[in-house]
């Protein structure tokens, strides 16, 4: 539970009702006056298919190539013994059906998957060596339709950082953007750009505003055609408020950050970059937001379904 969430719910009861409704009007401000209303697709659902790891494992990480027809998933089961079996494996989109066993241990060592980006599928592997002890490595399936791991792939970071999301462009290439974490209290997050095929990388861009690295990471997208990873957080404060969205140009470092609309958490963001249309979603408010990247102008809408009485009641545990 994060503390400034939880210091709200204490403290809820003595805001002032004058300021609450203010609070509530200036959430329904944000929002577009004619929004059309939501029309279910019947055709839109769950299929047939169900993708088990080979061992029965739970699933660490998974991902489709959405050029091809293969997905690439990690598993790790613990055994009686208390070793670990993990296992790296492609699978059918179409059947649900592993495909082949890439990598497998049964020690303690872990494979996390990352990404699929232009084909090539991505994959840690969290090696332990004693406690406290872990080395990670980075590797490639290049193409993932391939099924065999033959290269490597080697970030600008060290063994006190560890990577937290990896953001695949949509355009077929094998370009990603990448956001690491830092597991020392003396390094910021970073932000670079990926070419996972060529392994060659933008420079290391340090996160420091402080609005940024308090409490969990800001969740992260990657814009291609403007060079650009678009990162939301919620703003600290003991107080719902709109989140922030912070612009990191992966060329040059510079930062932009400006506010966005929605109340709360921002529990996902999304780029339509032929578009130019960004996308998140807040979680106090269950509303979804929709802005144009070229002047920042967007609209707030709630979520089909959406119920303030529960919304905020799920906002708050």
């Amino acid at each position: 539970m994060k503390t400034h969430r939880s210091f709200f719910c204490l403290t809820a009861r003595f805001v002032p009702a004058t300021l609450l409704g203010l609070l509530c009007f200036g959430a329904l401000i944000a929002r577009g006056a004619d929004v059309p209303k939501f029309q279910p697709n019947p055709h839109v659902g769950p299929g047939h298919v169900i993708v088990h790891g080979k061992f029965g494992g739970n699933i660490f990480g998974f991902e489709v190539d959405p050029n091809g027809t293969e997905g690439l998933l990690c598993e790790a089961v613990g055994n009686p013994d208390g070793t670990v079996t993990a296992a790296v494996e492609t699978f059918n989109q179409a059947t649900g059906r592993i495909i082949r066993v890439l990598g497998k241990t049964n020690t303690q060592d872990d494979f996390i998957a990352w990404s699929v980006a232009g084909s090539v599928g991505l994959f840690e592997h969290e090696k332990v060596k004693g406690l406290f002890n872990i080395r990670r490595t980075f590797h490639i399936i290049d193409p993932l339709a391939g099924n065999q791991v033959n290269g490597r792939w080697t970030p600008p970071i060290d063994q006190k950082q560890i990577v937290n999301q990896v953001k695949p462009a949509l355009d077929g290439s094998p370009n990603v953007a990448v956001y690491a974490l830092s597991v020392s209290t003396t390094l910021n997050p970073v932000v670079f750009s990926s070419n996972i095929s060529d392994n060659t990388f933008g420079p290391a861009i340090e996160i420091t505003d402080p609005n940024f690295i308090t409490e969990a990471p800001p969740i992260i997208a990657f814009d291609p055609p403007r060079n650009q990873a678009i990162l939301g957080h919620d703003k600290p404060s003991p107080f719902i408020l709109p989140p922030l969205i912070g612009f990191v140009d992966l060329a040059t470092g510079s930062f932009e950050v400006k506010t966005g609309l929605g109340l709360g958490v921002i529990n996902g963001v999304a780029v339509d970059s032929e578009d130019g249309i960004l996308c998140t979603d807040t979680s106090f408010d269950s509303a979804a937001q929709f802005y144009n990247l070229s002047d920042f102008s967007g609209i707030s809408v709630f979520l089909p379904g959406h119920d303030p009485q529960t919304s905020t009641q799920a906002a708050r545990t």
